[in-house]
């Protein structure tokens, strides 16, 4: 949740396309506070977003929540987070 780091560590070379614990990848820790809860703030995830995708993130890439696949276009869009779901769109 510290955009300072994850800059950092892209900068460093950290892949976004690779996956980490149980899967997850870190274009999903945009809308995880921890593995099995989801926090999702839109000005984080936009501020973020660019920089993961540049850096090879799938924005499109399922993960499990409560026994299904979603994808983070159909989190934000449960939500009614218009704003995210188009720049999911624009991704």
């Amino acid at each position: 949740r510290r955009a300072d780091l994850v800059r950092a560590l892209l900068a460093a070379g950290a892949r976004a396309d690779t996956a980490g614990p149980e899967g997850t990848l870190a274009v999903h820790w945009l809308f995880l506070k921890e593995r099995q809860q989801y926090d999702i703030r839109g000005d984080f995830v936009a501020d973020l977003l660019p920089d993961l995708v540049k850096a090879g993130a799938n924005v499109s890439a399922p993960f499990e929540w409560d026994g299904q696949q979603v994808t983070m276009r159909e989190l934000a869009a449960r939500h009614g987070m218009v704003e995210l779901v188009q720049l999911i769109d624009r991704s």
